[in-house]
């Protein structure tokens, strides 16, 4: 699917499309445009629509970029505010020549996204001509459901569509996941790209474990990851991990998060049977387990302690849980704060450090936990990545330029990976825990 940008359109903005269309492109940071018919009578009615109904800000319109090319391709948003039902209307208009695209399909799922940031709106809704085509199956592909066929006064015979909020949970962790202690704000992030949700971390006064706000009510990511993510000397090591934590015989493993097919081949050639999930609690267990893993995936699952609690009950008696996270306690973490690329938000609920790891499996009934630090995963690649974003800034530099500054930056990275090593400070945890006998 291709990136798309929407730019909020203005008064005054639309109002400079009207007397100079190249002010106006690069105002909105275009390099070009795809002439469609019709198109200045369309800036000019927004306009006045914008000056005469003051409510209609922030809701319509929005001004589409292909994100790649910079070329202003369509436009699109919302009709105005949600109604009494927490109804919102949607509309999108793709310029004839670039129809069929998919420039429509990730504009409507970027304002989807959008809209369901305002806990007021419910559903959203969108309505076309009575006819199978491009614009029904843009509506399925993200996810809309036909309602039913109407005949309005001005529009005639429509087919109506509605994609329905997600089931919203707390937005804001009113207490601790783990010990229930109440929570501080530690950091506020920078928003993430294509969002502008202010994400905080919050800490728990009691046991230090930190929590996402506002929190997104999302599952585990269940696409495949691509085996060349990877590199097969983490994946050796995963195995190698496993093995000395469970001798050279195999057994049964679950392995919970996104698939990863390198690491399950890997291990079912070192003898293991191995199962996956991506989502723990509410999973069929025939038979208990010799282990389960969560490579870098604890801390997107939801609810925390629950789930450790359903992992141990998995596991066979003495049987081990092996978590890698990354150390939010870490010299890497303190050094970039809030620009750390691993708080990953929203993705990641909850966030850990040595002491706050631990609690939390010795809390669901861990026993015997090791705790240590892995260098052969995200250590490197982490201190030359956020090196380089921070020399970089907050702009779109290209390929070879962010070849080139990570390049520059590798030497200082050995260096630092060095010393988060020797102070038993480095960024990637590793804990291997035995359920209760």
């Amino acid at each position: 699917m291709v990136d798309v940008l929407l730019i909020s359109a203005e008064p005054a903005r639309l109002e400079l499309a009207a007397r100079d269309r190249d002010a106006f492109l690069a105002d909105i940071g275009a390099r070009g445009m795809a002439e469609w018919p019709g198109v200045r009578f369309l800036l000019a009615q927004a306009k006045d629509q914008l000056v005469e109904r003051p409510e209609l800000a922030g809701w319509w319109m929005e001004l589409i970029l292909d994100e790649a090319s910079k070329e202003w391709v369509g436009v699109g948003g919302f009709k105005g505010p949600p109604d009494a039902h927490g109804v919102v209307d949607l509309e999108v208009f793709i310029a004839p020549a670039r129809e069929g695209r998919g420039y429509a399909t990730a504009t409507v799922m970027q304002l989807v996204a959008r809209a369901f940031e305002h806990p007021e709106i419910e559903k959203v809704r969108a309505r076309t001509l009575p006819q199978a085509g491009g614009p029904t199956r843009m509506l399925e592909k993200a996810g809309f459901q036909f309602v039913e066929e109407l005949d309005l006064p001005d529009d005639g015979p429509v087919w109506s569509y509605e994609i329905e909020a997600p089931k919203r949970l707390s937005l804001v962790p009113e207490a601790c996941s783990v010990c229930g202690g109440a929570l501080m704000l530690q950091l506020l992030l920078d928003p993430p790209p294509k969002t502008n949700t202010r994400y905080s971390i919050l800490t728990c006064t009691g046991c230090g474990l930190a929590h996402t706000a506002p929190t997104e009510p999302r599952p585990l990511d269940e696409q495949k990851v691509l085996s060349a993510f990877f590199p097969e000397t983490w994946t050796k090591r995963r195995v190698q991990i496993l093995r000395e934590a469970l001798g050279l015989s195999g057994g049964r493993l679950l392995d919970v998060g996104p698939e990863d097919p390198g690491f399950q081949r890997a291990a079912h050639e070192a003898g293991f049977i191995v199962e996956t999930t991506s989502a723990l609690i509410a999973a069929p267990h025939l038979e208990p387990y010799r282990a389960i893993t969560f490579w870098h995936s604890l801390g997107q699952v939801r609810p925390l302690l629950e789930t450790l609690e359903e992992a141990r009950e998995a596991l066979e008696p003495g049987g081990f849980l092996l978590v890698t996270a990354a150390d939010a306690g870490s010299l890497q973490a303190r050094v970039f704060g809030p620009r750390w690329f691993e708080h990953e938000v929203p993705r990641n609920l909850h966030h850990f450090d040595r002491s706050a790891l631990e609690n939390a499996l010795v809390t669901a009934g861990f026993e015997s936990v090791r705790l240590q630090h892995l260098a052969t995963e995200r250590e490197l690649v982490g201190w030359v990545r956020d090196a380089r974003d921070a020399v970089l800034g907050v702009g779109r530099p290209s390929v070879l330029r962010r070849l080139a500054v990570g390049a520059a930056m590798l030497p200082g990275a050995a260096v630092a990976t060095a010393v988060g090593q020797v102070v038993d400070r480095g960024a990637t945890l590793l804990a291997v825990a035995r359920a209760r006998r």
